[in-house]
């Protein structure tokens, strides 16, 4: 059993799946993942080709609609929950997926003059890859917590309430089928003397993010290494600055590489004066 329900550029949510009355949802194309281009070339007489690239094409979701009770209402009330060359987000959900995708109307369009009138909304979705909901935020810090409200104490001596540890370091597991972006919030501590040389390491993969700046008490940093988002804004004082120049020699916007991930972070100063939250985006190729 699955739900699929469409939120339009008006912020109206619209559920096709458990609609009889006005609609019966009978075929979905899209859901599955979309075509991939290889780019090969030939090289003299070697057999075969070469490699060079590949990408992901853009994915079309197309939903067949039998329109029910009130035909010429119904279908007019497509065409309002379907704006053509309108944004809108597909959610699907099922006993193992909740995920949703950003896209466009390309065609809301049908037979007038059939027996049972149908009708067909295609959706092109120029980010391929669907997104989880329900994000959930990693914290990296020296200072580890180890309980949340509520709670009660009944062990003797106690129970720790945090943990401190020298190197902090965090495993983030990436349950999608596709490496995957992440963004993560930078606090300075009020009490901070100030640090340098802030770089996050992916010890996975063996790649970094380092920031080539003086951040003073208070400071927050947003980093973003979403695909299309890519970022790193520095608010101080109320005031946002583009920090992207920012970025350290050989940094990269790296990726959540399917499966465990092992990160880390160092400064100059002293580290316990940095919090950071990491929220990944995951990202699946189908449902």
């Amino acid at each position: 059993m699955y739900t699929l329900k469409i939120q339009n550029s008006a912020g109206e949510l619209f559920e096709l799946t458990h609609n009889r009355s006005q609609y019966s949802l009978i075929h979905v194309t899209g859901l599955t993942p979309p075509k991939a281009n290889i780019n090969t070339s030939a090289a003299g007489t070697i057999d075969g080709e070469f490699y060079n690239s590949a990408r992901v094409n853009m994915r079309n979701i197309v939903l067949t609609v039998v329109i029910e009770g009130d035909i010429e209402t119904n279908r007019q009330h497509l065409y309002r929950i379907f704006p053509i060359k309108s944004p809108c987000t597909v959610f699907f959900k099922n006993e193992n997926m909740d995920v949703k995708i950003d896209g466009y109307v390309e065609i809301v369009d049908g037979d007038l003059f059939s027996v049972r009138e149908q009708m067909q909304i295609s959706i092109l979705c120029p980010r391929p890859f669907w997104s989880a909901l329900g994000l959930v935020a990693y914290e990296l810090s020296t200072t580890v917590a180890m309980f949340s409200f509520p709670f009660s104490i009944a062990a003797t001596p106690g129970i720790p309430i945090s943990e401190y540890t020298q190197q902090p370091i965090i495993t983030i597991h990436n349950d999608g089928s596709v490496p995957c972006g992440f963004t993560a919030d930078i606090e300075i501590a009020a009490e901070s003397q100030g640090v340098s040389d802030l770089t996050l390491y992916n010890l996975t993969t063996q790649k970094r993010l380092q920031i080539d700046a003086n951040l003073v008490a208070n400071d927050r940093i947003r980093i973003s290494t979403i695909p299309g988002s890519l970022s790193i804004e520095i608010i101080r004082d109320g005031t946002t600055y583009n920090a992207i120049n920012n970025m350290a020699s050989g940094s990269s916007f790296f990726p959540l590489e399917v499966g465990d991930n092992i990160l880390y972070f160092t400064c100059t100063g002293d580290a316990d004066d940095v919090g950071i939250n990491v929220t990944p985006m995951f990202l699946y190729a189908g449902v």
